[in-house]
């Protein structure tokens, strides 16, 4: 399980639910701040929204500021809550797990820490970079299919923004 902490958040071969927050964090300029993972399986590029696990006793919006000062060092302002996303996927164990990701439309307040450390992300470094929204709908839906992972696709997200 990659050294993460087990809790009744994190989807299991025995409880095979997930719980997630995401944030679109969206500039002045409509850019979403976003993961990009070079060549995942030889295959695409890999763009996904910030993601966080929510711990036991945490509110959503701890989790939601704890996962972008983690993932993308920001601190952001909540504006509104954009709906939920249900995807499945494979974990450590070979369980199938159904993630339920809550996500939330976010402003930053000032610029993203300049040096980020590289994040490893399905099995590749990811670094944060700043897309347009119509780039991100057209990437995840094609990304999903080549890597046939649904919740490798959050357009629908990106569409109610």
């Amino acid at each position: 399980n990659g050294g993460m902490r087990l809790h009744h958040f994190i989807g299991t071969k025995l409880s095979p639910d997930h719980l997630s927050v995401g944030a679109v964090l969206l500039d002045a300029r409509r850019k979403v701040y976003c993961h990009r993972a070079r060549n995942v399986q030889k295959k695409t590029d890999l763009y996904f929204l910030m993601r966080e696990t929510v711990r036991p006793g945490e509110s959503l919006e701890k989790a939601l500021a704890r996962g972008l000062s983690e993932e993308f060092g920001i601190r952001a302002k909540l504006v509104r809550y954009l709906g939920s996303l249900v995807s499945e996927f494979t974990n450590w164990e070979r369980a199938r797990i159904r993630k339920t990701t809550l996500y939330f439309l976010c402003a930053p307040f000032g610029a993203p820490r300049k040096k980020m450390m590289k994040e490893v992300h399905y099995g590749v470094a990811s670094s944060p970079e700043w897309r347009s929204i119509p780039f991100l709908i057209r990437h995840m839906r094609r990304q999903s299919k080549v890597l046939r992972r649904t919740d490798f696709d959050e357009s629908e997200i990106l569409r109610r923004v």
